[in-house]
């Protein structure tokens, strides 16, 4: 009789000792969601920042600015007119890159927002703002 009970009191607190695992590690996945969704937001951010500098008519009047320099003989270097020619040249491909990096950005923080609303209910915690 006594064995039995040890037994099922051992089964208990293994059963118990799992679950506030389960429960630490919840928790801790609830409090690393800010942090993550931060890094998304920058990375859009990011991408905003560099979606502005493909402006077409910023990038044209640039590499306008470098070519009547290079024309008139102010200067030697090619390398900045080159690089605006490049720039213009790969500008469509670029920003598609750029839209499609921030559809997966925007999915990602999607999924960090609906594992905020989850987790937040089953730890009964107030909910992160991002």
């Amino acid at each position: 009789m006594l064995a039995q009970l040890e037994t099922e009191a051992n089964a208990a607190t293994a059963k118990a000792k799992a679950k506030a695992a389960e429960l630490n590690a919840q928790y801790r996945s609830f409090e690393a969601l800010a942090d993550n969704a931060n890094r998304v937001t920058e990375k859009l951010d990011a991408l905003k920042i560099e979606r502005e500098a493909l402006d077409l008519g910023k990038l044209q009047a640039a590499f306008s600015d470098h070519y009547r320099t290079l024309l008139s003989n102010r200067t030697q270097d090619r390398m900045a007119l080159d690089l605006c020619a490049s720039v213009i040249a790969s500008r469509e491909l670029r920003l598609s890159i750029i839209a499609d990096i921030k559809t997966e950005l925007t999915s990602d923080l999607r999924r960090l927002q609906n594992e905020n609303v989850r987790l937040s209910r089953l730890l009964n915690l107030k909910r992160h703002e991002f």
